[in-house]
């Protein structure tokens, strides 16, 4: 399968995509979701991407320019999304190309921190949390035009990881 088409969706899809926020995030309900998508569209450092298979969204994520870094903030999928399509991965490959040459960096838990690493991410971090957990903070950067050809990119490369611990969460 080749990775869907992710956009910037139009204004118009923001109702859809706030009922798909709603089912992934916890304590979400679509009109907190649809405020947040609004100051997402308001907040000129974050990008919202999405792909659609008709008007449902087969997944999307948020980047947020933070220096000379790009966040990946959020990734999220449809609960009853196949697994074995890969679209969290998707993605994140997406969200690699777009970046070009600025660093892409997540912070995650211990769990999806494997998976993250499994697409070309590296350690760039660790803090404890109040509740003792550890986040973990990741990042990829392009490789330069000569490594390309030996070295596949994340974001374009042919990779099966294992789906994420958990859908919904780029964080």
């Amino acid at each position: 399968m080749t990775d869907p088409a992710f956009a910037p969706p139009p204004p118009e899809a923001d109702e859809t995509l706030a009922k798909l926020l709603s089912q992934v995030l916890p304590g979400a309900s679509p009109a907190g979701a649809a405020a947040f998508l609004a100051s997402v569209r308001a907040d000129p450092a974050m990008a919202l991407y999405a792909a659609f298979a008709g008007e449902a969204p087969l997944a999307l994520y948020l980047l947020r320019k933070v220096g000379v870094t790009t966040d990946l903030v959020l990734v999220a999928v449809p609960p009853d999304a196949d697994p074995a399509l890969g679209l969290e991965a998707a993605a994140v490959r997406d969200a690699g190309g777009r970046v070009g040459k600025r660093p892409l960096t997540v912070e995650t838990s211990e769990a999806a921190a494997e998976w993250y690493k499994g697409l070309g991410f590296k350690l760039v971090g660790k803090r404890k949390q109040p509740d003792g957990s550890w986040s973990y903070r990741l990042g990829w950067h392009a490789p330069r035009p000569a490594e390309r050809a030996v070295t596949p990119s994340p974001a374009h490369g042919a990779l099966t990881p294992n789906p994420p611990p958990s859908r919904g969460r780029g964080e």
